[in-house]
This record gives structure tokens, sequence and C-alpha cells, in this order.
């Protein structure tokens, strides 16, 4: 897929008194439209190896042990978003590959039970930039 960039040109109040939320509506809805391929679902391994030749948004719906995420043949631009999931039992180490190397989130893995992670991505040269968040 080629890059292309979107703007969200002039954004307008939408009524609810919240101009920055109506903006990153719009965003929401740019890159929906944009990038409106389902994750692919990963199934639990230790390590957890995730290919990004095809896919760059991935979904593991149960940890259920120990593991170390590992990211693959991904290109300078590449971002995705993988979502761990812990199972019902928790308390596993579960870490992020050497090829992680940049956390620009300051954020770390929750491993407790039932627990719902959000690793963002991005490639910049060498560097894996990465977040990390919880659903709560």
């Amino acid at each position: 897929m080629a890059k292309q960039t979107i703007g969200i040109g002039t954004v307008a109040n939408d009524g609810t008194g919240d101009p920055l939320r109506t903006a990153m509506d719009k965003i929401n809805d740019n890159f929906t439209e944009l990038y409106a391929v389902a994750p692919q679902s990963a199934v639990y391994a230790n390590p957890l190896a995730l290919d990004a030749t095809d896919y760059k948004d991935f979904i593991c719906s149960s940890v259920t042990g120990d593991t170390t995420i590992n990211l693959s043949n991904m290109n300078n631009g590449d971002a995705g978003i993988i979502e761990l999931i812990i199972d019902n039992t928790g308390g596993y180490t579960v870490e992020l590959g050497t090829m992680f190397t940049k956390n620009a989130g300051g954020g770390t893995i929750d491993a407790t039970a039932d627990a719902d992670n959000i690793i963002a991505w991005f490639v910049s040269g060498s560097d894996i930039i990465y977040s990390i968040s919880q659903i709560l």
C-alpha cells in the first residue's frame, strides 16, 4: 500500500464542547477507511513470533504462559498494533524481543490475570519505537 498523507482539515465543534474529541474522531474515521484490514490472530507460543510481511496488527487473545514477543519482516515506516490478552491465571513473564529498541511511552506489559495490553509500534530506520498501554 502506498503511503498517503491524510489531513483533518477544518474541525468544527461537534456540540459536545470538545473540539479535540471531534478531531480525534475524524482521524480515526480516516484511519479506518485507509486500513480497514482486520488484525491477524496470533496463537500463543513461546516465543510469540509475529511476521509483519502481510499484517501489521495482531491480537493474541489468550496468553497462557511465559513468552517473548518477536516481530520480523518489517520495513522502515511500517507501523502496527499488537494486542495481548492475558488468560484468567496470569502471573507470567511476558517480554518484548530485542528488536523493540525505544520505549516511547514508558509503559510495561501487565501480565496479571485478564490484563489487556496494547503495544503500538513504528519502525524508524533500524529502531522499533513502541509504546505500551492497558485497556481498562
